[in-house]
């Protein structure tokens, strides 16, 4: 199962603890070929595809299917309102590009978000 990269301001170790029912062991990353945004009405940091650039965070490890699940219950992939991807990291004290999931708000989300 990959990691999950996560944005620092989107979710906490703590609120991720409690929403897998367990601590998950994590470590710092940089996530390439995105940066971070703040979408007007969105009220927390989302990810944004830009080429050459880079955002520091944390990556979630040793999750299992039910963790992601979780994960994507949370960021409301069923409703239609982000999408998990691949995407490269390097996580910490690693000199390699390693695949990661990350979560992209979708069209529909940020039209919405535009609307108000």
């Amino acid at each position: 199962m990959l990691p999950v990269f996560v944005v620092p301001g989107s979710i906490d170790r703590g609120r991720v603890s409690e929403l897998l029912e367990r601590a998950v062991p994590s470590a710092d990353a940089r996530l390439h070929g995105y940066r971070r945004v703040e979408p007007a009405g969105m009220g927390w940091p989302a990810l944004a595809a830009a080429p050459g650039d880079a955002v520091e965070g944390l990556v979630l490890l040793a999750l299992d299917r039910e963790a992601l699940r979780r994960l994507d219950a949370y960021s409301g992939v069923g409703e239609g309102l982000y999408r998990r991807v691949a995407a490269p990291v390097t996580i910490a004290g690693r000199t390699s590009f390693e695949p990661a999931f990350i979560y992209l708000p979708t069209e529909r989300t940020l039209r919405r978000l535009a609307a108000r």
